[in-house]
């Protein structure tokens, strides 16, 4: 998982492109910098193969943008964050989540389509959960991941599914 920094406060100043992060997706660094400014800080995000490797901006106010070559794929917002990915944020209910996306794509190890899939009763018992989303030139989705603890929403990934 990330190590990207917790957001304790809002910055003074929230860029306005961080209210729509999923809008950076796609984007090159100099358009990123011209959007959000420098990173507050810099990580590897290792993979389970050298190849999935990402390099990491980090910014203060919960907000991560992975690359891929020179171009963000992902987004990350994780715990004390001050921004939201399509409505959501960390610290949210999973009911939240099902009401405003609807039924995932994807849940835990099971793919929509089988016999039963993942509803808003089952939430708890999940751990991550994957909506596609329709609303871009390329394929998007959204994965939640779910603490075990208190079945919150723990950490939101948007990324580009054909990279």
């Amino acid at each position: 998982m990330p190590q990207g920094a917790e957001a304790s406060a809002p910055p003074a100043s929230l860029p306005a492109a961080a209210t729509a992060p999923e809008s950076l997706i796609g984007l090159d660094p100099a358009a990123v910098f011209a959007r959000l400014g420098t990173p507050h800080s810099l990580y590897v995000a290792r993979g389970a193969e050298p190849w999935q490797d990402d390099a990491v901006f980090s910014y203060d106010y919960g907000l991560d943008l992975y690359w891929y070559r020179d171009r963000v794929w992902q987004i990350g917002v994780t715990k004390g964050a001050v921004v939201s990915l399509f409505g959501l944020r960390p610290g949210d209910s999973v009911d939240k989540a099902f009401s405003l996306l609807g039924q995932p794509a994807w849940s835990g190890e099971s793919f929509s389509g089988d016999p039963e899939p993942a509803g808003a009763a089952e939430a708890a018992a999940r751990t991550a959960w994957e909506w596609t989303l329709p609303q871009s030139s390329w394929p998007l989705r959204l994965r939640a991941v779910v603490s075990a603890d208190d079945g919150v929403l723990e950490e939101l990934y948007a990324y580009r599914a054909d990279f």
